[in-house]
């Protein structure tokens, strides 16, 4: 049936693209199901398997009186949480599908669509339907081969689908505030956590790179409201511009604090995760050497006519 083979293809190529990228649905996991931490990793794999057998076996038409039903309880519950998140804030993306942003209602009303196609293929059931052993076999092997996929690669993806990555383009609406569409020169984007102590070694060094003439432009972005913005920076006397962005999309765009991206016409040329790299903290020891020898005479002279 062709409804079945649109549903079984959706499932299929989501429950492929987290066990590619497991970082994602890890993410849903801990969020909507309030799973402890040692726990993800199990849970997240139980879920690419469950998705990818049933994708598999809705293609492979396995007894299809239950695989029908067991279908439109996974694309209920999903959209459930979906809802959840919606009631939340949580609109600009379900994170059904994997790293790509699908808005919240989109995702509603895809899964209502396959619902009713589900209901379609349901109603023109055949009273009696055999099933090969090796469909069978099949979508069992696929189920199993795709979870133990998504528990060996933990967070360790085989392909990167995350939208934060070198050579995509930068997206306006990660940061709509931004006073300038990053569409042309130099900039350096940080994402930094307010309560993040690694996050404030960095101020220093950003703030260097801000002040430097012929320097990339820097701006911070932190999760939150512009309340937090103005409390992070005088928390940690920052210099440089700091945007906020909503925590669901920060926790999308990016998956460890502190994250520096360097932004070149738009499109993303270099990343950095955890650690600044080693020349830009060269350039900024410089910059504030040069900067101090310059006004030690000053100084100096003022000590001695101080005496």
């Amino acid at each position: 049936m062709p409804e079945l083979y649109i549903v079984g293809a959706v499932l299929a190529y989501t429950g492929l693209i987290k066990a590619l990228d497991t970082r994602q649905a890890a993410k849903l996991v801990v969020s909507h199901f309030a799973v402890p931490c040692h726990r993800t990793r199990l849970v997240t794999a139980l879920v690419i398997g469950v998705e990818c057998a049933l994708g598999a076996a809705l293609l492979l038409g396995v007894v299809p009186r239950v695989t029908i039903p067991a279908a439109a309880l996974l694309l209920v519950g999903a959209t459930a949480l979906s809802l959840r998140g919606a009631r939340e804030g949580r609109t600009e993306s379900c994170g059904c599908y994997g790293s790509a942003f699908v808005p919240t209602w989109v995702s509603i009303g895809l899964n209502a669509g396959y619902l009713l196609l589900l209901g379609s293929a349901w109603r023109r059931l055949p009273a009696t339907a055999s099933t090969p052993l090796w469909a069978v076999g099949i979508a069992a092997t696929i189920g199993l081969a795709s979870g133990l996929t998504g528990w060996i690669r933990d967070r360790r993806p085989i392909v990167d689908t995350a939208p934060l990555r070198v050579g995509k383009r930068w997206r306006r609406r990660w940061a709509p505030e931004a006073p300038v569409a990053l569409e042309h020169g130099d900039y350096l984007i940080a994402f930094v956590r307010p309560r993040c102590a690694h996050c404030a070694t960095w101020v220093p060094f950003l703030n260097i790179e801000h002040a430097r003439d012929g320097s990339s432009r820097v701006i911070g972005i932190i999760p939150g409201t512009a309340a937090d913005v103005a409390q992070f920076v005088a928390e940690h006397h920052v210099a440089f511009p700091v945007l906020h962005m909503k925590p669901h999309v920060f926790d999308l765009v990016t998956d460890v604090t502190p994250t520096a991206v360097g932004v070149r016409d738009g499109r993303i040329v270099a990343m950095w995760r955890g650690d600044l790299p080693d020349s830009l903290i060269e350039q900024a020891r410089t910059y504030y050497t040069e900067l101090f020898d310059a006004s030690t005479p000053t100084v100096m002279r003022e000590a001695g006519a101080a005496t």
